[in-house]
Protein backbone atom coordinates (compact mmCIF):
# COMPACT_ATOMS: atom_id res chain seq x y z
CA UNK A 1 0.00 0.00 0.00
CA UNK A 2 1.49 3.45 -1.20
CA UNK A 3 2.51 5.83 1.71
CA UNK A 4 2.70 3.10 4.18
CA UNK A 5 3.92 -0.21 5.71
CA UNK A 6 2.37 -2.98 7.25
CA UNK A 7 3.29 -4.79 10.34
CA UNK A 8 1.27 -8.17 11.05
CA UNK A 9 0.64 -8.14 14.99
CA UNK A 10 -0.97 -11.66 16.52
CA UNK A 11 -3.11 -12.13 13.14
CA UNK A 12 -4.35 -8.39 12.78
CA UNK A 13 -2.48 -6.27 10.11
CA UNK A 14 -1.98 -2.40 11.26
CA UNK A 15 -0.81 0.07 9.36
CA UNK A 16 1.75 2.30 10.17
CA UNK A 17 2.08 5.53 7.94
CA UNK A 18 5.72 6.12 7.46
CA UNK A 19 4.72 10.00 7.33
CA UNK A 20 5.59 11.60 10.82
CA UNK A 21 3.17 12.20 13.72
CA UNK A 22 2.67 15.32 14.39
CA UNK A 23 4.43 16.56 17.70
CA UNK A 24 1.51 18.84 18.81
CA UNK A 25 -1.42 15.68 18.31
CA UNK A 26 1.25 13.70 20.48
CA UNK A 27 1.23 15.67 23.35
CA UNK A 28 -2.81 15.45 23.73
CA UNK A 29 -2.95 13.07 26.59
CA UNK A 30 -5.76 10.55 25.34
CA UNK A 31 -8.39 9.63 27.62
CA UNK A 32 -8.78 6.11 29.31
CA UNK A 33 -10.80 3.34 28.00
CA UNK A 34 -13.62 2.86 30.40
CA UNK A 35 -13.07 -0.85 30.46
CA UNK A 36 -9.11 -0.06 30.85
CA UNK A 37 -8.08 -1.85 34.26
CA UNK A 38 -6.83 -0.41 37.58
CA UNK A 39 -3.24 0.27 37.27
CA UNK A 40 -2.68 -1.01 34.02
CA UNK A 41 -0.88 2.00 33.05
CA UNK A 42 0.97 4.94 35.12
CA UNK A 43 -1.78 7.63 35.21
CA UNK A 44 -1.22 11.13 33.56
CA UNK A 45 -1.04 12.74 37.15
CA UNK A 46 1.35 10.18 37.83
CA UNK A 47 3.66 11.34 34.77
CA UNK A 48 2.90 14.84 35.55
CA UNK A 49 4.57 14.60 39.36
CA UNK A 50 7.82 12.78 37.57
CA UNK A 51 8.11 15.86 35.75
CA UNK A 52 7.89 18.53 38.62
CA UNK A 53 10.53 20.28 39.50
CA UNK A 54 12.61 18.21 41.76
CA UNK A 55 13.78 20.03 45.41
CA UNK A 56 15.68 23.45 45.30
CA UNK A 57 18.85 21.08 47.43
CA UNK A 58 18.84 18.56 44.40
CA UNK A 59 18.08 15.67 46.84
CA UNK A 60 15.43 13.97 45.12
CA UNK A 61 16.72 14.21 41.36
CA UNK A 62 18.28 10.91 41.29
CA UNK A 63 15.23 9.35 42.94
CA UNK A 64 12.63 11.20 40.78
CA UNK A 65 14.68 10.23 37.48
CA UNK A 66 14.73 6.31 38.30
CA UNK A 67 11.07 6.22 39.07
CA UNK A 68 10.88 8.51 35.75
CA UNK A 69 12.38 5.54 33.96
CA UNK A 70 11.05 2.91 35.52
CA UNK A 71 7.39 4.59 34.17
CA UNK A 72 8.72 4.77 31.28
CA UNK A 73 9.93 1.26 30.85
CA UNK A 74 6.87 0.50 31.63
CA UNK A 75 4.83 2.54 28.77
CA UNK A 76 7.15 1.33 25.76
CA UNK A 77 6.32 -2.01 26.35
CA UNK A 78 2.83 -0.99 25.90
CA UNK A 79 3.96 0.19 22.32
CA UNK A 80 4.16 -3.26 21.45
CA UNK A 81 0.43 -3.62 22.81
CA UNK A 82 -1.82 -5.60 20.32
CA UNK A 83 -4.37 -3.15 21.24
CA UNK A 84 -4.25 0.42 19.24
CA UNK A 85 -5.95 2.44 21.45
CA UNK A 86 -3.18 1.30 24.31
CA UNK A 87 -0.55 1.57 22.06
CA UNK A 88 -1.71 5.11 21.69
CA UNK A 89 -2.03 6.12 25.38
CA UNK A 90 1.46 5.24 25.58
CA UNK A 91 2.71 7.48 23.16
CA UNK A 92 1.13 10.36 24.23
CA UNK A 93 2.21 9.90 28.09
CA UNK A 94 5.63 9.03 27.15
CA UNK A 95 5.82 12.26 24.78
CA UNK A 96 4.51 13.96 27.67
CA UNK A 97 7.64 12.65 30.41
CA UNK A 98 11.26 14.49 30.29
CA UNK A 99 14.75 14.32 29.87
CA UNK A 100 15.09 11.45 32.45
CA UNK A 101 13.71 8.89 29.93
CA UNK A 102 16.05 9.62 27.17
CA UNK A 103 17.95 6.84 28.22
CA UNK A 104 14.79 4.13 27.76
CA UNK A 105 13.76 5.98 24.67
CA UNK A 106 17.47 5.51 23.14
CA UNK A 107 17.87 1.78 24.14
CA UNK A 108 13.64 0.78 23.12
CA UNK A 109 14.72 2.82 19.61
CA UNK A 110 16.74 -0.83 18.58
CA UNK A 111 13.61 -3.11 19.38
CA UNK A 112 12.23 -5.63 16.90
CA UNK A 113 9.04 -4.23 16.58
CA UNK A 114 8.80 -1.95 13.78
CA UNK A 115 6.28 0.28 15.20
CA UNK A 116 7.88 0.28 18.11
CA UNK A 117 10.97 1.70 16.87
CA UNK A 118 8.99 4.63 14.52
CA UNK A 119 6.90 5.55 17.87
CA UNK A 120 9.85 5.41 20.09
CA UNK A 121 11.99 7.50 17.59
CA UNK A 122 9.19 10.53 16.99
CA UNK A 123 8.33 10.06 21.32
CA UNK A 124 12.39 10.56 21.79
CA UNK A 125 12.48 14.17 19.10
CA UNK A 126 9.45 15.32 20.82
CA UNK A 127 10.79 15.08 24.26
CA UNK A 128 14.07 16.20 23.21
CA UNK A 129 12.70 19.54 21.49
CA UNK A 130 10.51 19.90 24.66
CA UNK A 131 13.76 19.78 26.47
CA UNK A 132 15.50 21.99 24.02
CA UNK A 133 12.64 24.47 24.34
CA UNK A 134 12.34 24.72 28.06
CA UNK A 135 15.97 25.18 28.59
CA UNK A 136 15.84 27.83 25.90
CA UNK A 137 13.44 29.90 27.65
CA UNK A 138 15.39 30.11 30.64
CA UNK A 139 18.16 30.72 28.80
CA UNK A 140 17.07 33.69 27.40
CA UNK A 141 15.51 34.98 30.67
CA UNK A 142 19.07 34.84 31.84
CA UNK A 143 19.77 38.18 30.45
CA UNK A 144 22.58 38.93 33.49
CA UNK A 145 23.83 35.56 33.47
CA UNK A 146 23.41 35.77 37.19
CA UNK A 147 22.43 31.51 36.68
CA UNK A 148 25.45 31.10 34.61
CA UNK A 149 23.15 28.50 32.58
CA UNK A 150 24.98 27.34 28.83
CA UNK A 151 24.17 25.68 25.60
CA UNK A 152 26.29 23.57 23.00
CA UNK A 153 28.28 26.16 21.32
CA UNK A 154 27.92 29.03 23.58
CA UNK A 155 31.32 29.45 24.89
CA UNK A 156 32.67 29.65 21.60
CA UNK A 157 29.99 32.35 20.53
CA UNK A 158 30.52 34.09 23.83
CA UNK A 159 34.00 34.81 22.88
CA UNK A 160 33.98 35.91 19.76
CA UNK A 161 29.87 37.20 19.15
CA UNK A 162 29.29 38.79 23.02
CA UNK A 163 26.73 37.68 25.50
CA UNK A 164 24.90 40.83 25.84
CA UNK A 165 20.71 40.59 25.47
CA UNK A 166 20.60 40.70 21.43
CA UNK A 167 23.10 38.40 21.20
CA UNK A 168 21.21 35.91 23.54
CA UNK A 169 18.56 36.30 21.38
CA UNK A 170 19.87 35.87 17.98
CA UNK A 171 21.34 32.69 19.91
CA UNK A 172 18.23 31.55 20.97
CA UNK A 173 16.91 31.38 17.47
CA UNK A 174 19.74 29.54 16.15
CA UNK A 175 19.51 27.13 18.33
CA UNK A 176 15.90 26.78 17.90
CA UNK A 177 15.97 26.87 13.90
CA UNK A 178 18.97 24.15 14.26
CA UNK A 179 19.05 21.83 17.12
CA UNK A 180 20.89 18.61 15.72
CA UNK A 181 23.43 20.83 14.09
CA UNK A 182 24.40 22.15 18.00
CA UNK A 183 23.94 19.00 19.36
CA UNK A 184 26.80 17.57 17.22
CA UNK A 185 28.72 20.70 18.04
CA UNK A 186 29.56 19.02 21.40
CA UNK A 187 30.64 15.59 19.83
CA UNK A 188 33.73 17.37 17.92
CA UNK A 189 34.48 18.81 14.62
CA UNK A 190 34.29 15.95 12.94
CA UNK A 191 30.42 15.01 13.55
CA UNK A 192 30.03 18.92 13.54
CA UNK A 193 30.76 18.65 9.73
CA UNK A 194 28.67 15.80 9.06
CA UNK A 195 26.03 17.69 10.61
CA UNK A 196 26.98 20.64 9.00
CA UNK A 197 26.53 19.43 5.75
CA UNK A 198 23.13 17.59 6.45
CA UNK A 199 21.66 21.11 7.17
CA UNK A 200 23.42 22.66 4.43
CA UNK A 201 21.44 20.11 2.28
CA UNK A 202 18.45 20.48 4.24
CA UNK A 203 17.82 24.33 3.89
CA UNK A 204 18.48 24.16 0.02
CA UNK A 205 15.42 21.53 -0.10
CA UNK A 206 13.70 23.96 2.34
CA UNK A 207 14.47 27.11 -0.36
CA UNK A 208 13.14 25.28 -2.83
CA UNK A 209 10.20 23.77 -1.53
CA UNK A 210 9.20 27.85 0.26
CA UNK A 211 10.32 28.90 -3.49
CA UNK A 212 7.03 26.72 -4.70
CA UNK A 213 4.85 27.00 -2.60
CA UNK A 214 4.50 30.34 -1.82
CA UNK A 215 6.98 32.13 -4.29
CA UNK A 216 9.86 33.16 -1.74
CA UNK A 217 12.95 31.23 -0.68
CA UNK A 218 14.17 33.18 2.49
CA UNK A 219 15.48 31.03 5.45
CA UNK A 220 15.37 32.19 8.78
CA UNK A 221 18.08 33.96 10.55
CA UNK A 222 18.35 31.67 13.34
CA UNK A 223 19.32 29.10 10.63
CA UNK A 224 21.73 31.06 8.31
CA UNK A 225 22.71 32.59 11.40
CA UNK A 226 23.27 28.83 12.82
CA UNK A 227 24.85 27.11 9.42
CA UNK A 228 27.46 30.51 8.73
CA UNK A 229 28.80 30.80 12.73
CA UNK A 230 29.29 26.75 13.07
CA UNK A 231 30.89 26.24 9.47
CA UNK A 232 33.63 29.63 10.73
CA UNK A 233 35.15 27.28 13.68
CA UNK A 234 38.52 26.33 11.65
CA UNK A 235 38.56 22.81 13.36
CA UNK A 236 35.63 21.96 11.47
CA UNK A 237 36.22 20.67 7.97
CA UNK A 238 34.50 21.89 5.53
CA UNK A 239 33.99 20.72 1.52
CA UNK A 240 34.01 22.76 -1.02
CA UNK A 241 30.73 22.88 -2.05
CA UNK A 242 29.49 23.62 1.39
CA UNK A 243 31.48 25.95 2.06
CA UNK A 244 30.27 27.92 -1.27
CA UNK A 245 26.58 27.04 -0.31
CA UNK A 246 27.25 28.54 3.22
CA UNK A 247 28.56 31.71 1.58
CA UNK A 248 25.79 31.72 -0.97
CA UNK A 249 23.31 32.00 1.89
CA UNK A 250 24.34 35.07 2.73
CA UNK A 251 22.18 36.52 0.19
CA UNK A 252 19.19 35.23 2.06
CA UNK A 253 17.25 38.51 2.83
CA UNK A 254 17.09 37.10 6.78
CA UNK A 255 20.54 37.51 7.23
CA UNK A 256 20.73 40.70 4.84
CA UNK A 257 18.04 42.79 6.47
CA UNK A 258 19.36 41.73 9.75
CA UNK A 259 22.79 42.69 9.08
CA UNK A 260 21.52 46.63 8.14
CA UNK A 261 18.82 47.53 10.52
CA UNK A 262 17.70 46.66 14.11
CA UNK A 263 18.75 45.45 17.27
CA UNK A 264 20.54 42.53 16.59
CA UNK A 265 22.48 44.24 12.99
CA UNK A 266 25.83 43.92 15.18
CA UNK A 267 25.28 40.65 16.32
CA UNK A 268 24.46 39.56 12.93
CA UNK A 269 27.41 41.59 11.60
CA UNK A 270 29.42 39.85 13.73
CA UNK A 271 29.19 36.54 12.67
CA UNK A 272 29.09 36.97 9.44
CA UNK A 273 32.28 38.79 9.80
CA UNK A 274 33.93 35.76 11.58
CA UNK A 275 32.58 33.66 8.75
CA UNK A 276 34.71 36.36 6.47
CA UNK A 277 37.69 35.28 8.18
CA UNK A 278 38.05 31.86 7.94
CA UNK A 279 40.50 30.63 5.53
CA UNK A 280 38.12 30.21 2.42
CA UNK A 281 39.06 28.87 -1.40
CA UNK A 282 39.61 31.85 -4.12
CA UNK A 283 35.76 31.06 -5.29
CA UNK A 284 34.25 31.40 -1.71
CA UNK A 285 36.81 34.25 -0.72
CA UNK A 286 35.48 36.07 -3.64
CA UNK A 287 32.00 35.47 -2.72
CA UNK A 288 32.69 36.55 0.82
CA UNK A 289 34.23 39.95 -0.04
CA UNK A 290 31.55 40.96 -2.26
CA UNK A 291 29.56 40.86 1.26
CA UNK A 292 31.79 42.82 2.93
CA UNK A 293 32.07 45.67 0.80
CA UNK A 294 28.04 45.36 0.38
CA UNK A 295 27.88 45.21 4.16
CA UNK A 296 30.90 47.26 4.42
CA UNK A 297 32.49 44.71 6.92
CA UNK A 298 36.08 45.71 8.37
CA UNK A 299 36.24 41.66 8.73
CA UNK A 300 36.60 41.84 4.72
CA UNK A 301 39.96 43.90 5.07
CA UNK A 302 41.79 41.00 7.17
CA UNK A 303 40.33 38.10 4.86
CA UNK A 304 41.90 40.20 1.83
CA UNK A 305 45.40 41.05 3.75
CA UNK A 306 45.41 37.49 5.12
CA UNK A 307 44.95 36.00 1.11
CA UNK A 308 47.50 38.61 -0.59
CA UNK A 309 50.02 37.62 1.89
CA UNK A 310 49.74 34.01 1.23
CA UNK A 311 50.00 34.59 -2.43
CA UNK A 312 49.80 32.10 -5.37
CA UNK A 313 46.14 33.65 -5.11
CA UNK A 314 45.04 34.23 -9.51
CA UNK A 315 44.51 36.97 -10.45
CA UNK A 316 40.65 37.94 -9.73
CA UNK A 317 41.31 36.88 -6.06
CA UNK A 318 44.01 39.29 -6.21
CA UNK A 319 42.02 42.33 -8.05
CA UNK A 320 38.76 41.39 -5.17
CA UNK A 321 41.67 41.52 -2.29
CA UNK A 322 43.51 45.02 -3.22
CA UNK A 323 39.98 46.87 -4.09
CA UNK A 324 38.56 45.53 -0.54
CA UNK A 325 41.45 46.97 0.65
CA UNK A 326 41.08 50.42 -1.30
CA UNK A 327 37.60 50.60 0.22
CA UNK A 328 38.04 49.68 4.01
CA UNK A 329 41.69 49.55 4.46
CA UNK A 330 43.92 51.87 5.68
CA UNK A 331 48.02 53.07 5.46
CA UNK A 332 48.62 50.04 7.71
CA UNK A 333 47.74 47.98 4.46
CA UNK A 334 50.21 49.18 2.40
CA UNK A 335 52.90 46.65 3.03
CA UNK A 336 50.61 44.14 1.37
CA UNK A 337 49.74 46.17 -1.41
CA UNK A 338 53.04 47.84 -2.38
CA UNK A 339 54.21 43.94 -2.59
CA UNK A 340 52.05 43.73 -5.88
CA UNK A 341 53.16 46.46 -7.77
CA UNK A 342 55.42 44.23 -9.90
CA UNK A 343 52.52 41.58 -10.35
CA UNK A 344 51.88 42.32 -14.49
CA UNK A 345 49.21 39.48 -14.20
CA UNK A 346 45.99 40.20 -16.16
CA UNK A 347 43.01 40.10 -13.98
CA UNK A 348 40.77 42.48 -16.23
CA UNK A 349 39.84 44.53 -19.21
CA UNK A 350 37.37 46.91 -20.98
CA UNK A 351 36.45 47.92 -24.58
CA UNK A 352 35.80 51.65 -24.36
CA UNK A 353 35.34 53.33 -27.60
CA UNK A 354 36.98 51.01 -29.35
CA UNK A 355 39.95 50.89 -27.47
CA UNK A 356 40.48 48.29 -25.32
CA UNK A 357 42.21 48.95 -21.68
CA UNK A 358 43.74 45.86 -20.13
CA UNK A 359 44.03 45.91 -16.84
CA UNK A 360 47.42 43.66 -14.29
CA UNK A 361 47.50 43.08 -11.11
CA UNK A 362 50.03 45.64 -10.82
CA UNK A 363 47.60 48.66 -12.21
CA UNK A 364 45.07 47.86 -9.49
CA UNK A 365 47.56 47.74 -6.70
CA UNK A 366 49.01 50.86 -7.89
CA UNK A 367 45.64 52.83 -7.54
CA UNK A 368 45.42 51.76 -4.38
CA UNK A 369 48.40 52.52 -2.86
CA UNK A 370 48.12 56.12 -4.16
CA UNK A 371 44.90 56.30 -2.89
CA UNK A 372 45.88 54.75 0.77
CA UNK A 373 48.57 57.65 0.44
CA UNK A 374 45.48 59.91 0.43
CA UNK A 375 46.02 60.98 -2.79
CA UNK A 376 43.97 60.79 -5.97
CA UNK A 377 44.37 58.08 -8.65
CA UNK A 378 43.25 60.61 -11.45
CA UNK A 379 46.22 62.98 -10.82
CA UNK A 380 48.41 60.11 -11.87
CA UNK A 381 46.48 58.94 -15.38
CA UNK A 382 43.87 57.08 -13.51
CA UNK A 383 41.51 58.86 -15.79
CA UNK A 384 38.38 57.18 -15.39
CA UNK A 385 38.70 55.59 -11.61
CA UNK A 386 36.53 57.36 -9.21
CA UNK A 387 37.23 55.68 -6.15
CA UNK A 388 34.96 57.83 -3.95
CA UNK A 389 32.37 55.76 -5.84
CA UNK A 390 31.71 51.91 -4.36
CA UNK A 391 30.68 50.89 -7.43
CA UNK A 392 33.75 51.23 -9.34
CA UNK A 393 35.56 48.33 -6.92
CA UNK A 394 33.33 46.05 -8.82
CA UNK A 395 35.32 46.91 -12.65
CA UNK A 396 38.32 45.67 -13.15
CA UNK A 397 38.56 46.96 -16.49
CA UNK A 398 38.07 50.91 -14.86
CA UNK A 399 41.78 50.10 -13.24
CA UNK A 400 43.87 49.65 -16.24
CA UNK A 401 45.66 51.68 -19.21
CA UNK A 402 45.39 51.51 -22.87
CA UNK A 403 49.23 50.71 -23.63
CA UNK A 404 52.17 50.34 -21.81
CA UNK A 405 53.18 54.15 -22.19
CA UNK A 406 50.68 54.81 -20.02
CA UNK A 407 50.98 52.36 -17.48
CA UNK A 408 54.98 53.37 -17.16
CA UNK A 409 54.39 57.52 -17.02
CA UNK A 410 51.61 56.77 -14.18
CA UNK A 411 54.28 54.48 -12.25
CA UNK A 412 57.09 56.87 -12.71
CA UNK A 413 54.33 59.60 -11.12
CA UNK A 414 54.20 57.86 -8.15
CA UNK A 415 57.57 56.94 -8.03
CA UNK A 416 58.55 60.56 -7.52
CA UNK A 417 56.02 61.61 -5.71
CA UNK A 418 56.96 58.58 -2.92
CA UNK A 419 60.39 59.76 -3.28
CA UNK A 420 59.53 63.23 -2.41
CA UNK A 421 57.36 62.50 0.61
CA UNK A 422 58.54 59.37 2.51
CA UNK A 423 61.56 59.16 4.61
CA UNK A 424 64.56 57.89 3.16
CA UNK A 425 65.64 56.51 6.31
CA UNK A 426 62.47 54.54 8.08
CA UNK A 427 59.88 55.00 5.09
CA UNK A 428 57.14 56.26 6.68
CA UNK A 429 55.25 59.10 4.72
CA UNK A 430 55.99 62.74 5.88
CA UNK A 431 53.36 64.19 8.09
CA UNK A 432 53.23 67.22 6.53
CA UNK A 433 51.74 65.60 3.47
CA UNK A 434 49.52 63.14 5.11
CA UNK A 435 45.85 64.02 4.72
CA UNK A 436 44.13 64.64 8.29
CA UNK A 437 41.33 62.72 9.20
CA UNK A 438 38.33 64.55 10.22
Amino acid sequence: MNGGMRSRRRGLNVLIWAAPFSAAAMLVPLALRADEPAGASPSATQVAALNRPAPADGSADANAADKAVAVATGLIKQLGDDRFVVREEASARLSQMGIEIQPALEAAAHAPDLEVRIRVRRILDTVLKADLERRLMAFADDVNDTKHLTLPGWSRYRQLIGSNGPARQVFVEMQRAEPNLFRAVEDGPNPTASALENAVVDSILRAQNRSRIVGGNMLSLGSVSAMIFVGSDSQVTIPENIAQQLAYLLNQPSIRQAATGGNQSTVVRKIIGVWITRDASANVLVQNLSIAMQLELKEGVQAAANALKQGNQPGYVKQMALTMIGRMGDKTNLPVVEALLSDNEICGQINMNNQLFQTQVRDVALAIAIHLEGQNPKDFGYDRLDLTNAGLYYNPGLFGFKNAADRDAATKKWADWTAKHKSKTDGKTDASTTPKKS
